[in-house]
């Protein structure tokens, strides 16, 4: 398999190129009319190389250049601000909204959280996707899918990270599709309709699945656990169990998307390979697979993770049809292409990226780990499939995973060894068993089989993750380091398919170079030295990194929340010692900057002849800003989260007379100064 000439391949990867400098890289829109000049110059070109009879590489470089224009072509095509009636281009201070919602998210202590579909703002017909919260003190779980709502309310931007490395749920979001967000009451909303369509119709159904499987005796805690196993709804599951699946390093199984779909596309592929002996069977087998793929994806409620793996494998099944490796990989790479084309924003969401790269790392070396299980007992060489599939997927995704997640679970490999064969016997028996309770002829004893096998299952989570010894945590992981990963992987893929002298000594070199990279990023990151006032609701917290030490000042309440921010500087800085004080000093000198601190107390008394830099306002201090600002001189007025926002918007209003540079970290997020 020459990966070099699979056209399909490349033509997919230049199409990601073109994406991504679609997003990062163009400023300006790309006119429509550079892509029709460049797909007519490729019709042309592609003419010329059908009639030549010796083939030339000017077609397949222009070819691989018209896919990069295509990629960035549907990228901004896609952004809101080329589609007419998107509501980003009709934004005021308040309208009247009519919204579809159109799927549940996770609900908090204080909201019940949807994402809604805009058909209408006042008269005026719109489109896209927000964010809706509703506040659920009064009312919990007030609305539905499908539901139509009338409300009159203003669009607000969504919650971004205000700390350094935080999760920015906004850029989450707007990957989406989502820019703007709702919040509001249910008092203040009407239903008017409810539409049905495949997201209520897969609601209702699972509600009623829900029922039929208490009626046959299956616990509340067990039918939850059902619900994630089979049908992706984690909502219901307790925390704590959530996160003992996470520490046990096989949370992606209470997601049903890759090797939810993969299981079940190889057990419907050997339930119907007898029709494969018939004429024309194996079309027919094909046709039924993917009919049945698709089922289980309305079942699920076509979530985007489900309807990215029902498509992928689809054009696997059709991959398998062929029976050449060369096949599914085209196949993998066209489903990819098709997703992107529909969706470009997809090629920056983490659950695509980790299961085309499991997917084809499973492609590429699979069948290398495999080789030593070939000749053995049928046994043996069953649990060596697996563990040949489970260690090329772990490979395919381990720079990624690390990247995201700066965490490794040592005891992986036996879980999943474990886990995989037994999550196959939890899907399959657990979809029969849902249809036979739905029609009330489940036997007693199948029920009690597969509440022993669920009971085993989190026997088994619940022991890996009371290994703690074996959970590597807070690895420091950059995106060069994953682009070394990645590059060692391509390399060590040609190594053992052509088996080179000259691509093992590629292979050692790059290796090398990547741990001398290491030392030197390393030695970068310990001669930094910076301040940071993070933002904190209610409170205050100060961080001064010296090289690769870090130290935590604190009040109280900076104190309870601290453990968070330290976490994700842990994981993002190759930090040594990390130490917290609870006490804030109002002084603070450091490489000749100063800081003074005005609490609520609103006194604070200076060093002989000192001067200030910088002033730090927190606890809603009680002051007249205008003789602060004369008397001191600052340079910059910095505000934390523990102000009232009256007295926030009243000193940045004296700033701007003063001119003054005013930085509030609710606004502007923390405020770091690199020394």
């Amino acid at each position: 398999m020459r990966l070099w000439n699979n056209p399909v391949l490349l033509l997919t990867i230049s199409f990601c190129i073109g994406i991504v400098f679609g997003k990062y890289f163009i400023v300006t829109d790309l006119p429509i009319y550079v892509w029709i000049v460049s797909f007519s110059l490729f019709i042309f070109l592609y003419g010329r190389a059908r009639f030549l009879w010796f083939q030339d590489s000017f077609f397949s470089i222009f070819a691989l250049l018209v896919f990069i224009v295509l990629g960035m072509f549907c990228f901004q095509l896609h952004q809101p601000e080329n589609t007419k009636n998107h509501y980003l281009n009709y934004e005021k201070n308040k309208a009247n909204f009519r919204v579809v919602i159109e799927e549940k998210l996770n609900e908090n202590h204080f909201f019940d959280n949807y994402i809604a579909e805009i058909t209408q703002i006042d008269s005026v017909k719109s489109e896209g996707k927000i964010l809706l919260s509703l506040e659920n003190d009064t009312l919990p779980n007030y609305a539905k899918v499908g539901d139509e709502i009338l409300l009159r309310d203003s669009l607000e931007s969504i919650y971004s990270a205000k700390n350094p490395y935080q999760f920015s749920y906004k850029k989450f979001m707007m990957n989406r599709g989502i820019y703007r967000q709702i919040t509001i009451s249910p008092q203040r909303i009407l239903k008017i309709d409810h539409q049905a369509n495949f997201y209520t119709k897969a609601a209702k159904l699972k509600k009623t699945l829900e029922v039929s499987l208490s009626k046959n005796g299956f616990k509340p805690k067990e039918i939850h656990l059902m619900q994630a196993l089979l049908l992706g709804n984690k909502n219901a599951l307790a925390n704590e169990t959530y996160e003992k699946f996470t520490e046990a390093g096989v949370v992606h199984i209470l997601a049903v998307s890759g090797l939810h779909i993969g299981i079940l596309l190889g057990l419907l592929y050997y339930i119907f390979y007898p029709l494969r002996k018939f004429r024309f069977g194996k079309y027919f087998s094909a046709f039924i697979i993917i009919s049945l793929l698709w089922s289980y994806a309305f079942l699920v409620g076509f979530t985007p993770s489900v309807l990215r793996a029902v498509t992928m494998f689809s054009c696997l099944s059709i991959g398998l049809l062929l029976k050449r490796r060369t096949g599914t990989l085209t196949m993998l790479c066209l489903s990819a292409l098709i997703l992107l084309l529909i969706n470009p924003n997809l090629l920056f969401e983490v659950g695509f990226q980790l299961s085309y790269c499991a997917v084809l790392a499973i492609i590429c070396f699979q069948p290398y780990f495999f080789r030593p299980f070939k000749h053995t007992h049928k046994i043996i060489r069953f649990f060596g499939n697996i563990a040949s599939v489970t260690f090329a997927a772990q490979l395919g995704v381990f720079p990624l995973s690390i990247y995201y997640f700066h965490q490794f679970p040592g005891l992986f490999f036996l879980t999943n060894i474990l886990v995989v064969p037994a999550l196959g016997i939890i899907l399959g028996l657990g979809l029969l068993i849902i249809f036979l309770s739905s029609v009330n002829f489940l036997p007693d004893l199948v029920r009690e089989i597969y509440q022993f096998i669920l009971h085993q299952l989190l026997f088994i989570i619940n022991w890996v993750a009371s290994q703690k010894a074996f959970l590597i945590e807070h690895i420091y992981f950059p995106v060069p380091y994953v682009i070394f990963g990645y590059a060692l992987l391509i390399t060590l893929f040609f190594t053992l398919r052509m088996k080179k002298k000259r691509l093992v000594v590629s292979l050692l070199i790059l290796f090398i170079s990547f741990q001398l990279y290491y030392i030197f990023s390393h030695q970068q990151e310990k001669e930094n030295q910076s301040f940071t006032v993070f933002h904190i609701s209610k409170g205050t917290l100060l961080g001064f990194q010296e090289q690769s030490t870090y130290k935590f000042y604190s009040d109280s309440i900076g104190k309870i929340k601290a453990p968070r921010i330290v976490e994700n500087l842990e994981n993002n800085i190759p930090l040594q010692k990390i130490s917290t004080e609870d006490t804030l000093k109002n002084w603070y000198n450091f490489y000749g900057n100063s800081l003074l601190i005005i609490d609520q107390n609103g006194i604070f008394d200076l060093p002989s002849s000192a001067s200030v830099d910088y002033v730090l306002l927190n606890d809603s201090p009680k002051i007249n800003l205008v003789r602060v600002l004369n008397k001191l001189q600052p340079k910059k007025i910095i505000v934390d989260g523990s102000n009232y926002h009256s007295y926030v918007k009243r000193w940045s209003e004296t700033c701007a007379q003063k001119k003054v540079p005013f930085h509030y970290t609710g606004k502007k997020g923390a405020f770091t100064l690199d020394y």
